[in-house]
């Protein structure tokens, strides 16, 4: 019985390391791997999150103002449609109720948003803009335009915040006792 030499050896591990190393995977382990990857993206809403709670406000003698914070407004735009959008915002005519429980309604343009403060957290390059000067008038009998994201902006989440005298309600015969209503209706439109 012949024995193989050394080098003999190792060619044939080297041939056999070869050969494997030329058949596919595929072949030897029977499955097959692919690297073309198929991914539906699908759009999403276009929405605003406002909370929606009584506002403690604060008299301001020297002004005849109540002010307080229309706290945080968050919009989400993951249409993918790059549209744009605004928020529109309009308050209720603001009643008074006196102590006697009569209602009287304030005159219109007496509660407005002072803009000056707020803050817009959000990708940089996407960011909306506030519209208009320093106020806002909400009770003018028509919805206001606050925000806009014109076309290509305003995608993805944005976290908007408001000092706290940024609800201003002039009231030019205040009275502690006396209670002040009126509701804030935001809305959100695709398209600046």
């Amino acid at each position: 019985m012949k024995k193989k030499s050394f080098c003999q050896k190792k060619h044939f591990i080297a041939i056999v390391i070869f050969m494997v190393l030329l058949i596919p995977t595929d072949k030897i382990f029977g499955n097959s791997t692919s690297t073309d990857t198929k991914a539906e993206i699908l759009p999403g809403n276009l929405n605003i999150t406002y909370k929606s709670v009584p506002i403690a406000m604060n008299y301001q003698k020297d002004l005849d103002l109540l002010t307080g914070s229309i706290g945080d407004i968050v919009v989400t735009d993951s249409s993918g449609s790059g549209k744009g959008w605004k928020i529109n915002v309009e308050a209720s005519s603001v009643k008074t109720i006196l102590d006697e429980g009569k209602e009287t309604v304030l005159q219109n343009e007496s509660i407005r948003i002072h803009k000056q403060g707020a803050k817009i957290v959000g990708e940089e390059n996407m960011l909306p803009r506030f519209v208009g000067g320093a106020y806002l008038i909400l009770d003018s009998g028509e919805p206001n335009t606050l925000l806009v994201a014109n076309k290509s902006k305003g995608m993805g989440q944005f976290h908007i915040s408001f000092p706290h005298d940024s609800l201003q309600l002039a009231v030019p015969n205040y009275r502690e006792e006396y209670k002040y209503e009126t509701t804030l209706t935001f809305s959100i439109i695709h398209g600046p």
